[in-house]
């Protein structure tokens, strides 16, 4: 950024010439400023940028007497506007800002042909899990993720997400804290506030807005019956016939990470809670040789490891 040029006791804006008269003095220095702000709103995301040019013009010998008003074309407004040179002059402190205009984080960075930049809260990692005994609600798609005892801690936690928020109830602490810990290291969990609520806070990054892609059908992986086995401590099972990665689950937790991202998409998304292992692991073979199974992940996605081979 160009120097700000010293400060004097007036400051003048040229709005117009006078016919007849001069329309200006010479310059003596130009001063320009690019202010870029960023605020999200519900739907989007504003970007406002501001070009301020200042120029300084010297007054001739044969008017340092005059006052500037007397000056043609000059007006002086050095009583009404403060003396920052630029909008980053940090020195130039207003004691009244206005809140609206502030954004909610740190902006984003823009380029002409940038990727557009959006939030991602941060899951709570399990270290800050609070401890107790007993059952508790282990919430995977949540305002703020976590382990909870209490039902208001949930109902505070999903409120306004709809069918996106996902949650269960697990046997015990130590249950669900394993299963949340593998949860947290395959990047299968999802916070997200509501805009402007008690969570919003919570700590986020910028990252690039990206459009998911799917593969076709054909390029996915079924996994044959027989290296579909149970987990040890599973009580739980969830069939997953159509999804990103299919077979057999033992949270809707893991599930649901499997078919979220299709659900709603005409045949992409298929899946069932079975009270048995075997109930379920049967209706994977039938569904296997009958080819009915259908694996589309998304393209760069957690399950997007596999490649099917036929042959």
């Amino acid at each position: 950024m160009p120097s700000t040029p010293q400060a004097s006791s007036h400051r003048m804006r040229v709005v117009g010439g006078v016919q007849g008269g001069p329309l200006r003095p010479p310059v003596t220095s130009v001063v320009t400023t690019t202010t870029t702000t960023s605020r999200r709103t519900a739907t989007h995301i504003e970007v406002e940028t501001l070009v301020k040019t200042i120029a300084s013009f010297s007054i001739p010998e044969e008017h340092v007497a005059a006052t500037p008003t007397n000056y043609l074309g000059v007006v002086d407004v050095s009583d009404t506007e403060s003396e920052c040179a630029s909008d980053n002059d940090f020195d130039c402190n207003d004691d009244t800002p206005d809140g609206s205009d502030t954004p909610s984080g740190p902006p984003p960075s823009y380029t002409a042909a940038g990727a557009e930049m959006v939030k991602k809260y941060r899951p709570t990692h399990p270290s800050a899990l609070k401890v107790f005994s007993g059952p508790c609600f282990l919430l995977a798609h949540a305002q703020e993720t976590g382990l909870y005892q209490k039902s208001h801690e949930l109902n505070a936690r999903v409120a306004g997400l709809g069918r996106r928020a996902v949650w269960e109830r697990r046997a015990s602490y130590a249950d669900g804290a394993a299963l949340y810990a593998k949860l947290y290291d395959a990047g299968l969990l999802v916070a997200e506030p509501l805009e402007g609520g008690q969570f919003a806070r919570n700590p986020f990054d910028w990252v690039p807005k990206t459009v998911v892609r799917y593969r076709h059908p054909a390029l996915g992986y079924w996994p044959p019956p027989e290296d579909i086995i149970p987990l040890p401590g599973m009580y739980k099972f969830y069939l997953v016939k159509k999804g990103e990665e299919i077979g057999v689950f033992g949270s809707w937790a893991e599930a649901s990470a499997r078919i979220a991202g299709l659900r709603g998409k005409k045949d992409a998304a298929e899946w069932k809670r079975y009270k048995t292992f075997w109930g379920a692991w049967q209706a994977y073979r039938r569904a296997f040789y009958l080819g009915q199974l259908s694996a589309t992940p998304a393209i760069g996605g957690p399950f997007d490891n596999h490649a099917l081979d036929r042959n």
